[in-house]
């Protein structure tokens, strides 16, 4: 398979970052305006870079409790 015909893709839409994410769009705007995750805006358009998202999951992780 060519990985040059078929480029990674570094930004999700707001329904595939909420998708990733598992919540609705409307929990996704709620952390973007409160900071908690960055967000893209090209003209009108918002977009999530997918590195974002996983830091953001990473940084929910917790500890398993004993």
């Amino acid at each position: 398979m060519n990985t040059e015909a078929n480029p990674p893709r570094l930004l999700l839409s707001v329904k595939e970052a909420a998708k990733q994410l598992s919540v609705c769009e409307r929990t996704l705007f709620t952390l973007t305006k409160t900071g908690q995750l960055a967000a893209v805006r090209i003209r009108r358009r918002v977009c999530y870079l997918l590195s974002d998202i996983q830091k953001f999951v990473e940084s929910q992780r917790t500890q398993a409790l004993e």
